[in-house]
C-alpha cells in the first residue's frame, strides 16, 4: 500500500491508509505500507524526500520486494510508482483510492492522475458522487467501486472527558474535528463559528471545541479574536487524541463545503453523539436527517435552528445519537471494509 501520509501525519488518508493496512493484516494480509511523511518505525516504511524523488524512491523499493497488489492512495505521487512498476509486472493488480472530490485539483493534477487511473486495474472512491464523476474520466475496463471507510473507536467517556477539559457543568458543548488544510472545507468551520457566535448569544453557558491544526488556523484565531468570542469559541489546535473533546461534546457539528466522508463524523456516530453535518459529499448518504442526524444547508439560520433544537431537547441528542450508533457500528467498521478490499485484491 502506499499513501502520501502515515499516521504521525493527522488527516484522513493517514487514518484510512492506516486503519485498513491494520486490519488487513489481522486478516493475514501480508501488508506493507508505504509513506512520504508522516511514518512511525515499525507501522510504515517511510521514503522521505520531495515528490519526484518519493517516485524513484517507491519504485525501487517495488522492484525490490515485488508484491502481488499495488493500492495507492490520494495522490499522484503515490499512483505512478505503482504504475511504473505494472508497465513490467503486467499481472500485477493496481487499485487506486479517491478521498475528496477531483474537481477542486488544479487543472493539469486532475489530468495526470485521470491518465494514471486509466491505467489502474480497480478505482475506489469514499462517496457516490465520486465514483459517478470517476466513470466518466476512465475507460470502461477500469472497475469503479464506491467503498465508504469505516469508523475507529475512541476511547473516552462524558463526564471524565469534561473534567479533564475543565468544562462546567450545564455547559452545552459542540465540537469539530478536522484538519485545517483545504479552503473549501476551513470556509465550513468559519460558518460554524459565525453560527456558533449568534447561538450562543442566546445560550451563554456554551461553548464551541474547533479541533485541528493547519495553515488556516492562525486566520481562524485572528477571526475569533475579533468577535471577542475566545472563552465561547475554543480552537484547540492540533493533536494525537482527539477523544477527550470528541467525547466531552453534547452535540457534534460537521460545517463544510467540501467532503469525501469525513471520518471524525463517522466516529462521533459511532461515540453516540448526536450530529448537526452539512448536505455535502457522502454524509447525507451515511446520515438520514431526523433519524440518525440532522442535516443542515450551509447557512447561518439552518445551523443555528439546528443547534438550538438539540440544546433543548436531549431526548432527541440521545436518540439521534443511538441510531447514529447502529448505523456506524453494522455498517461501516474497518473490519467490513478490510474483507471488502480483499475480494477486490483476489485473483493478483
Amino acid at each position: 500500500m502506499i499513501s502520501p501520509y502515515g499516521p504521525a501525519w493527522i488527516g484522513g488518508i493517514s487514518s484510512f491508509a492506516m486503519s485498513l493496512s491494520d486490519n488487513l493484516r489481522r486478516l493475514g494480509v501480508d501488508c506493507e505500507l508505504l509513506v512520504n511523511i508522516g511514518g512511525i518505525p515499525g507501522r510504515t516504511t517511510m521514503l522521505r524526500g520531495p515528490k519526484p524523488l518519493f517516485v524513484i524512491r517507491a519504485a525501487i523499493w517495488l522492484l525490490r520486494y515485488r508484491p502481488r497488489v499495488l493500492h495507492a492512495h490520494a495522490h499522484w505521487h503515490t499512483l505512478l510508482p505503482a504504475v511504473l512498476y505494472k508497465t513490467f509486472h503486467r499481472r500485477v493488480k493496481v487499485v487506486f483510492t479517491i478521498h475528496t472530490p477531483q474537481a477542486r485539483e488544479p487543472l493539469l493534477s486532475s489530468w495526470f492522475i485521470s491518465k494514471l487511473m486509466a491505467k489502474c486495474d480497480v478505482v475506489t472512491a469514499v462517496s457516490d458522487e465520486i465514483a459517478r464523476d470517476l466513470r466518466s474520466k476512465v475507460p470502461a475496463n477500469v472497475t469503479v467501486k464506491k467503498i465508504s471507510p469505516g469508523a475507529t473507536v475512541r476511547v473516552g467517556a462524558y463526564l471524565e472527558s469534561r473534567r479533564f477539559l475543565a468544562i462546567p457543568e450545564g455547559c452545552f458543548v459542540a465540537t469539530f474535528i478536522g484538519p485545517l488544510h483545504w479552503p473549501a472545507k476551513v470556509a465550513g468551520v468559519k460558518l460554524l463559528i459565525h453560527s456558533f457566535e449568534g447561538f450562543s448569544n442566546h445560550v451563554p453557558e456554551s461553548r464551541l471545541l474547533v479541533v485541528g491544526g493547519g495553515p488556516y488556523l492562525r486566520e481562524l484565531r485572528t477571526l475569533v479574536a475579533a468577535a471577542r468570542a475566545d472563552a465561547r469559541i475554543v480552537l484547540v489546535g492540533e493533536t494525537m487524541d482527539p477523544a477527550p473533546y470528541l467525547h466531552a461534546c453534547d452535540v457534534y457539528a460537521h460545517i463544510s463545503f467540501m467532503e469525501g466522508l469525513p471520518l471524525s463524523m463517522l466516529e462521533a456516530m459511532l461515540a453516540r453523539k448526536a450530529v448537526i453535518a452539512s448536505r455535502v459529499g457522502a454524509i447525507p448518504e451515511v446520515l438520514e436527517d431526523g433519524k440518525s442526524g440532522i442535516l443542515v444547508r450551509n447557512n447561518e439560520t439552518e445551523i443555528v435552528a439546528a443547534l438550538s433544537r438539540l440544546h433543548a431537547d436531549h431526548h432527541l441528542r440521545d436518540s439521534l445519537g443511538q441510531v447514529g450508533y447502529e448505523t456506524v457500528a453494522h455498517h461501516y467498521t474497518w473490519d467490513l471494509v478490510a474483507q471488502e478490499f480483499c475480494s477486490i485484491y483476489d485473483g493478483a
